[in-house]
């Protein structure tokens, strides 16, 4: 697939079939094929290689790069900013135990093919594949496109999703909590419990002095850690502040 100024993009190809068909690249660089249906249910998808390889290019719009899901402690490619955000919620909001990017091709018998931007295993052992595309940018081709995934996943027995947009005062609150997911940010496991007691309905301003031994700056970390991991909740549709009252879980 080529690319700008002349650069190439790696990618799996489409091949002749008479029915759809599900291509992935394993970690032996084995290209793999199996049609479409239950016999994939089970199949390790999250351990594939990335499908499709887009070199960079100047001028580029999109921002791609790295996001580090903190459950699984691995960094994870993103093709664009909303790719990006789509880990990042996924990270905050489910119980994930595997993510791999742009993991397979899917082939069609009308000559179409798609390459879904996710697969992800979770904690309950759902398996789903994740298309994130902006809701701006629909048009009946993508529709389409989306649509047809969809029923290969139903053919599967995965569960197919689609990340297409974020209130912005939500994702800017979940930016923020999202630079403290590191564990470095926890408070210790045998304070942690207490901590969550000791700041429940609490607004901000009063929990970061509740510990009078610990700066100020750092019980500020370990709460955004602590909403972050789900210890704490906050109203996330209004900007965090001083003001926010803490719930703990």
């Amino acid at each position: 697939m080529p690319g700008r100024n002349g650069l190439s993009s790696k990618a799996i190809k489409p091949i002749k079939s008479a029915t759809d068909l599900l291509l992935w690249q394993d970690q032996s660089n084995k290209i793999r094929r199996s049609p479409v249906g239950p016999a994939l249910v089970a199949e390790p998808l999250h351990l594939a290689l990335r499908s499709r390889v887009q070199k960079p290019y100047r001028g580029q719009k999109h921002r791609n790069g790295k996001y580090w899901v903190s459950q699984i402690e691995q960094s994870i490619w993103h093709d664009s900013m909303l790719e990006r955000w789509a880990l990042m919620f996924l990270d905050f909001t489910a119980d994930v135990i595997a993510v791999t990017a742009q993991p397979c091709l899917l082939q069609y018998t009308d000559g179409t093919h798609h390459y879904p931007d996710y697969f992800v295993v979770y904690g309950d052992g759902r398996r789903s594949l994740i298309d994130v595309h902006f809701t701006g940018l629909d048009n009946e081709a993508t529709l389409n496109q989306f649509r047809r995934t969809q029923d290969a996943c139903h053919r599967i027995g995965w569960s197919y999703e689609m990340f297409r947009t974020v209130d912005p005062i939500v994702l800017r609150n979940v930016e923020l909590l999202s630079m403290y997911r590191h564990p470095m940010y926890a408070p210790p496991e045998n304070e942690r419990d207490a901590l969550a007691r000791a700041f429940d309905r609490l607004p901000f301003c009063e929990a970061v002095e509740v510990d009078k031994d610990v700066p100020t700056a750092l019980t500020t970390c370990r709460i955004y850690h602590m909403i972050w991991v789900g210890d704490l909740t906050a109203d996330l549709t209004v900007p965090l502040g001083d003001y926010t009252i803490l719930r703990s879980n």
